[in-house]
């Protein structure tokens, strides 16, 4: 499986026509997604596809993924929020006219909700609850702009251990942060310390913004 193929370079999109269209290679499936949006006539992915879809062996299956419709999200809602979906189709609909139905930005928005107390569990009704106020919070056009203002939000701690971590790569193993931790001056902003770079990104990881994966 290969992601964001609209930005793969004309070597790698040959290895993956060789490989694809190989009549000596049985049982092969690949998936790949890219976003149509961004494809000029030009670009070499358009080129890739129609060889790839007129080459003889191969079956090629084109699936179209739009964005989330309000039944969609009224879904997501009951499941997530353990409620019926009639009780949270209002909250879809406001969801919907925000987002646009984008998946990214349906997530990030709720999260976003729930940061600022407009979504948020209560305890003696023992369910979800959120106020009407949420139609009139302002919401950027984006999910990146979004994704700006909760990075905004977070303590200059842990965006400094966001930025240090980014520097690395997607990836890093544990044991990368721990020594990183011990340098008790990492995370000092204007000359204050604000905190050790392992518990900042666990931190990061609360808010969504990191992915730990066990072993690593």
């Amino acid at each position: 499986f290969l992601d964001d193929l609209q930005w793969a370079d004309k070597p790698s999109l040959e290895l993956i026509r060789f490989l694809s269209t190989d009549l000596h290679i049985e049982g092969l499936l690949f998936v790949g997604t890219y976003r149509d949006d961004e494809l000029e006539p030009d670009h070499p992915l358009t080129a890739f596809l129609r060889d790839i879809d007129r080459s003889d062996g191969v079956i090629v299956t084109s699936i179209h993924i739009g964005n989330l419709d309000v039944g969609d999200v009224s879904a997501l809602l009951s499941e997530t929020l353990h409620l019926l979906p009639r009780m949270v189709a209002r909250l879809a609909e406001v969801v919907v006219q925000k987002t646009g139905g984008n998946a990214l930005f349906v997530v990030q928005f709720l999260w976003s909700l729930h940061d600022e107390g407009l979504l948020r569990f209560s305890l003696s009704d023992r369910r979800w609850e959120w106020t009407e106020r949420i139609r009139e919070r302002a919401i950027a056009n984006n999910v990146v702009g979004l994704m700006k203002e909760k990075l905004r939000r977070l303590p200059p701690g842990v965006q400094r251990a966001l930025m240090i971590s980014a520097g690395i790569g997607a990836k890093c193993h544990e044991a990368i942060f721990k020594i990183l931790d011990r340098r008790g001056d990492l995370l000092s902003v204007r000359g204050r310390c604000e905190g050790g770079f392992v518990d900042s990104l666990e931190v990061a990881t609360a808010e969504g913004l990191m992915i730990k994966n066990a072993g690593h």
